[in-house]
C-alpha cells in the first residue's frame, strides 16, 4: 500500500515538475532515494509525557541590572552589544574622561604643594623647638650659674662679715690699749689697716652680691620668656593650617580620582547583554538607562497556578518546562510559591531552569507540567513520528539530510506524545510529517 501512495507521489512530482515528462512516451525512472520530500521535525527529550494540566507562562532572567552612570557625561565607547556575554568587571561603556583627567593632574599638583609645604611647617617647626629649646637651657644654665655664684658670695660675705667684726673689735682693743700706753703706735696702725681692709671687703662683696641678684632676676626673666618661647614654638599653629591643607588636598584628589574611576563603567554581574539603550556621543547621566545585563545562566518560568491546584505545588517539585521557541525540554525546579493570588489570574510560581547554553531568553513562552511522583522518566516524542510495518513500531531519523527509519521500543502513550524506551536518544530528530511516503534514507529537506 506504501509503495502505491509512494508510486502516486513520485507520479504527482514527475507530473508537476518541468523536464521529468515531455511530448515523448519514454519514462524516466527517478528512485526515491533521489526525490527530496519537505518535511517538519521534533527533537526528541528526555522528560515526562504531557498527562496533566499545562501551565503557560514566560521566561525571565535570574537577574537583571539596570547599568546607569554616576557621573553625567558624553559617553566615549560602547564596546559591547546585545547578546554579547560578559563576565563581572568587564566595561560596558565609558565617559570622555579628558576633562577629569586634567583635574586629576590639577589635584595631584596640589597635592605635592601641599606635601611640600607641611614638610616645610614641619622642619620650621622642629627648628623652631629646637632653637626654643636651646634658648631656654641657655637661660636655666645662666640662671644655675648665678644661683651657684650668689650661694658662694653669701658665704663669702658671711666670713667677711665675721673678718670685719673681728678687726673692729680688735680695733677698739688695741685703741684703749694704745690710750693705756700698752700698745705702740704702730700696732694702733696695723689695727686700723686690718679694720680698713677689712670693711673694704665688706663693702665689695655687697657690691659683688647686688650685682649677681640683679643678674639673676634678670636671667630668670629670660628664662621664663623661654619656656614662653618654647610653648608657642611647639604649639606652631603653620603645622596645623599645613596638616588641615594637606587633608585637604588629598580628600580632593580622592574624589577626582574616584570620579576618574567612575568614568569605566564595568558589569555588577556576569550575564548577558540584554540592552542597550544609548549611543557614543550620547550624554547620559545618573537617570539614563544606558545597558542592562541579565544573568541567564539560570532562568524562571513564571506561571499562574489556580487556586484548586496550589496547594499540591511545592518549593523544590520538579517541574517540566517545554520552550518551543528554542526547542527544548528541560526538568526545573520550583523555587518560589506565592500564597497570594494576582488579579484574578491564580497564585504566581517561578521555576527555576538550568540554562548552560544561554538558549533560552527572557520573554519565550514557555509550557510547565507539574511532575507526579508516579510519572516516569523517558525520551519523549511526538506521536505522529510513530510508523508502523510489519506489526513493528518505527520512526525517522534524521541524519545528514536523509531519513534513517529506526525501529524503537514504546513506553506510554497520549494522544499526542510517546515515551520511548529504547532505540531513541535525547536531542535525536525524528520527522513528523509525511512519515507515510518515507522510506529509509530518502533525501529530506526541514521546513
Amino acid at each position: 500500500m506504501k509503495n502505491k501512495t509512494l508510486f502516486a507521489a513520485i507520479s504527482l512530482l514527475l507530473v508537476a515538475t518541468p523536464g521529468l515528462t515531455g511530448c515523448s512516451s519514454n519514462v524516466i525512472e527517478v528512485s526515491s532515494q533521489e526525490l527530496s520530500v519537505n518535511v517538519k521535525t521534533a527533537t526528541a527529550y528526555e522528560g515526562f509525557l504531557n498527562n496533566g494540566p499545562i501551565f503557560t507562562g514566560t521566561v525571565q532572567a535570574n537577574e537583571e541590572v539596570t547599568v546607569v552612570p554616576k557621573l553625567s557625561g558624553r559617553i566615549a565607547s560602547i564596546p559591547v552589544e546585545v547578546g554579547m556575554t560578559v563576565k563581572k568587571g568587564d566595561l560596558l561603556f565609558s565617559l570622555e574622561d579628558q576633562d577629569l583627567k586634567n583635574q586629576s593632574l590639577q589635584s595631584e599638583a596640589a597635592l605635592g604643594v601641599a606635601k611640600s609645604g607641611i614638610e616645610a611647617a614641619k622642619s620650621s617647626y622642629k627648628n623652631g623647638v629646637i632653637a626654643a629649646e636651646n634658648g631656654l637651657n641657655q637661660a636655666a644654665s645662666t640662671v644655675s650659674q648665678l644661683k651657684n655664684s650668689l650661694e658662694e658670695i653669701n658665704a663669702s660675705e658671711k666670713k667677711i662679715a665675721k673678718n670685719l667684726a673681728d678687726a673692729q673689735a680688735n680695733l677698739n682693743r688695741t685703741k684703749e690699749l694704745f690710750a693705756a700706753g700698752a700698745v705702740s703706735k704702730s700696732q694702733l696702725e696695723q689695727a686700723e689697716t686690718a679694720f680698713v681692709t677689712a670693711e673694704s671687703a665688706m663693702k665689695s662683696v655687697e657690691v659683688s652680691r647686688k650685682t649677681t641678684q640683679d643678674k639673676l632676676a634678670t636671667a630668670q626673666v629670660a628664662y621664663n620668656n623661654a619656656k614662653t618661647q618654647l610653648q608657642i614654638a611647639k604649639e606652631n599653629p603653620q603645622v596645623t593650617v599645613s596638616e588641615e591643607q594637606l587633608k585637604q588636598a588629598e580628600a580632593a584628589a580622592q574624589i577626582v580620582n574616584h570620579n576618574l574611576g567612575e568614568a569605566s563603567i564595568v558589569s555588577p554581574i556576569a550575564g548577558t547583554i540584554s540592552s542597550v539603550n544609548s549611543a557614543v556621543g550620547e550624554i547620559v547621566g545618573p537617570q539614563t538607562a544606558t545597558v542592562v545585563v541579565s544573568d541567564i545562566s539560570n532562568v524562571r518560568a513564571l506561571v499562574y497556578v489556580p487556586a484548586e491546584k496550589i496547594n499540591t505545588i511545592s518549593v523544590g517539585d520538579a517541574v517540566q518546562v517545554k520552550i518551543a521557541a528554542a526547542d527544548t525540554s528541560s526538568i526545573g525546579k520550583v523555587s518560589n510559591v506565592s500564597p497570594v493570588s494576582v488579579n484574578g489570574k491564580g497564585y504566581p510560581v517561578e521555576i527555576t531552569v538550568r540554562n548552560s547554553e544561554l538558549k533560552l531568553k527572557p520573554g519565550m513562552v514557555s509550557e510547565v507540567m507539574f511532575i507526579d511522583d508516579e510519572q516516569s522518566k523517558g525520551t519523549i516524542i511526538p506521536a505522529k513520528a510513530l510508523v508502523e510495518k510489519d506489526g513493528k513500531i518505527f520512526v525517522y531519523v534524521v541524519e545528514d539530510g536523509h531519513a534513517k527509519l529506526t525501529e524503537v521500543e514504546v513506553g506510554q502513550i497520549t494522544d499526542s506524545q510517546v515515551s520511548v524506551k529504547s532505540g531513541l536518544n535525547a536531542n535525536d530528530k525524528v520527522v513528523t510529517t509525511k512519515v507515510e511516503v518515507l522510506e529509509d534514507g530518502m533525501n529530506i529537506i526541514e521546513d
